[in-house]
């Protein structure tokens, strides 16, 4: 993944059903999840407005820590993909990196990183999703 991950960051379930009006360049990220690599939260809110969809702020923000020396992009895709492994996929379809707190503890090097859930859909009122039945 060549997408630099920084506050702003959003990242698409696979198969969200989005606007053929905003084409958005993806990279595979995690399981299930693709970075969205040419716009960033703010920007792709705008094309979606523009697009007569809806881009929701979902309340409630997430978070996840990640410890470790391999560069802090790897320690920014680990807890990220801790918060995707955390959530339930039926509520939203995108995710939003909000603030990332680099910090040291003892002399080892972690990451802190917050999230909100973000949903893309063309109703105006938030839909919730279907119920799937197993």
């Amino acid at each position: 993944m060549n997408t630099l991950l920084k506050v702003g960051t959003v990242f698409v379930q696979e198969g969200a059903v989005l606007p053929s009006e905003v084409p958005l360049e993806t990279e595979d990220f995690s399981r299930g999840w693709k970075a969205v690599s040419n716009l960033d939260g703010f920007a792709m809110g705008r094309k979606i407005e523009n697009a007569k969809w809806r881009f929701f702020y979902l309340a409630g923000q997430r978070s996840a820590t990640a410890m470790g020396n391999e560069g802090q992009q790897a320690t920014i895709s680990k807890a990220v993909v801790r918060i995707m492994g955390r959530l339930p996929r039926e509520t939203y379809n995108s995710l939003e990196v909000t603030q990332i707190v680099s910090k040291r503890f003892l002399g080892i090097p972690y990451v802190r990183v917050f999230v909100h859930a973000r949903h893309i859909q063309e109703e105006m009122q938030l839909v919730a999703p279907e119920v799937r039945e197993l």
